[in-house]
């Protein structure tokens, strides 16, 4: 049989910046590496990465991280989610991401928490499939900040579809489909564990088919919204989600949810 092997070779990152600026990337493939392919730190600022490709990644396809605490969240169990010094104007947009072995895209943080100053980082009309493929669990992907937004994107194929953690984000019109599927005690949109991050809309998002297909798990924890432990803040409306979820949205020890509107279809 005639055919064609490609062993990837490459362990470092590809792209690796700090506290990059005004800078856009687009119409480019990140291909076959074992590592990340987009890794950038810090106070990144207006950043465009466009109609890019990223493809058979080993580790995560963007990561974005802030490496300077909140002093909110110092000395505290959650450290992790109070960050400061993040970036600003990230803009991932009508990209595609296909077997990636990590998060398609994490980016913690995107403004900063003290002074709840807003990152305005925009994930938007990008494709995933096949993401989380070399970890037992994750999101496809992470978004961490102030005044962000996760809109118009397709995801399918993935463990959860996106994480989400902040104050006063967006999550809307978006599909999502055929994700959960080997795992269990997930959410196809979670967030949790924070109390302090509020005001976060989902709406107008259309999601399915995401029970456990292994009849030897547990599947009763598995939601299309899974609002965790002493979340607060959070208005869900106006989203359809079709199929068995044991649930629709599941809150644990949450404070002042909403839930409107919802239309749910078997």
């Amino acid at each position: 049989v005639d055919g064609k092997l490609e062993l990837s070779l490459m362990e470092d990152n590809l792209f690796e910046m700090k506290d990059l600026k005004y800078t856009n990337f687009e119409n480019l493939t990140f291909s076959q590496i074992r590592g990340i392919a987009f890794k950038s730190y810090d106070a990144c600022e207006h950043i465009t990465i466009d109609n890019c490709r990223f493809e058979n990644i080993g580790s995560y396809g963007i990561w974005q991280f802030s490496n300077k605490t909140a002093p909110v969240g110092q000395n505290t169990t959650q450290a992790s989610q109070f960050r400061e010094g993040g970036c600003r104007y990230y803009v991932v947009k009508n990209c595609s991401f296909d077997n990636i072995g990590r998060n398609a895209i994490s980016i913690r943080q995107s403004g900063s928490f003290n002074a709840l100053e807003p990152g305005y980082s925009v994930i938007e009309n990008n494709y995933f499939t096949n993401c989380v493929t070399t970890a037992g669990a994750g999101y496809c992907v992470m978004l961490e900040g102030i005044e962000c937004s996760f809109n118009n994107n397709l995801v399918h194929n993935a463990h959860s579809a996106l994480t989400f953690l902040g104050v006063d984000n967006k999550i809307h019109s978006n599909e999502i489909y055929n994700i959960q599927r080997y795992v269990s005690d997930a959410g196809a949109l979670y967030t949790g564990r924070n109390f302090l991050m509020r005001g976060s809309v989902l709406y107008n998002n259309y999601v399915k088919d995401i029970s456990n297909k292994d009849p030897h798990m547990n599947t009763n924890y598995n939601r299309f919204v899974y609002l965790d432990d002493a979340q607060a803040g959070i208005t869900v409306h106006n989203n359809i989600f079709v199929g068995n979820s044991h649930g629709g949205i599941r809150t644990i020890m949450c404070m002042t949810i909403s839930l409107l509107m919802q239309i749910r279809h078997f």
